[in-house]
């Protein structure tokens, strides 16, 4: 699928920080044995969005989407708030700190 959309080399693969291993090893063996050609730069393995310090995820139903965020609160507003954590470190949701992050975003 990577090879179909970016072509076999690209500059970054990203996926969570649960991702490290197997997943990205069974990736690079299989990409190795569809094209020798294959290859990317930089692996890159973000911290989990947590929501009152649990983990967001769609079995839980603890999570929102980028579109219900935005119809409440301006995008740029969403993005300092993401921005805010080191891209490793997990990144905890609360209102507040969507509406601090708002509030720079306006003052900015």
């Amino acid at each position: 699928m990577s090879a179909h959309y970016l072509t076999f080399k690209f500059d970054i693969h990203g996926g969570g920080i649960d991702l490290i291993f197997p997943h990205h090893e069974n990736e690079i063996a299989q990409s190795c044995a569809a094209c020798e050609e294959s290859s990317v730069s930089y692996w890159l393995h973000n911290g989990h969005v947590t929501n009152n310090n649990e983990k967001m995820s769609k079995s839980l139903g603890n999570f929102f989407t980028i579109h219900q965020i935005t119809e409440r609160y301006y995008p740029l507003a969403l993005r300092h708030f993401l921005i805010s954590a080191h891209y490793r470190s997990p990144l905890n949701y609360f209102v507040l700190q969507l509406e601090g992050a708002s509030d720079a975003v306006f003052y900015i």
